[in-house]
């Protein structure tokens, strides 16, 4: 099975929209028309997304490590299961169990 690589690039820009209050200019009539402005300053930005195929080695690594963790987990369950079973059935033989 063959891995392509992808690369990806991105180019964008980031909006920051800014608030300024501007006086309105008088019409010939001498009344100020109200009015929305929008100003809006703008940064570039640019996300690139590569993806790449790990080696083999790199997988079996992290196979043995993750099988590894289980039997290392297993094994401290086991000896503490062991150890307090052993420990009640002390505490039975000797009448001190509440």
């Amino acid at each position: 099975m063959r891995t392509r690589i992808i690369e990806t690039s991105i180019c964008g820009s980031l909006i920051a929209p800014t608030r300024n209050t501007r006086q309105g200019e008088p019409t010939a009539s001498g009344t100020v028309l109200p009015g929305v402005y929008f100003f809006y300053e703008m940064s570039p930005i640019k996300v690139e997304v590569t993806e790449t195929r790990k080696p083999f080695l790199g997988f079996i690594v992290q196979l043995c490590a993750i099988i590894g963790g289980i039997f290392t987990v297993m094994g401290m369950i086991d000896a503490s299961v062991y150890h307090g079973g052993k420990v009640i059935r002390k505490k039975l033989q000797l009448g001190k169990a509440d």
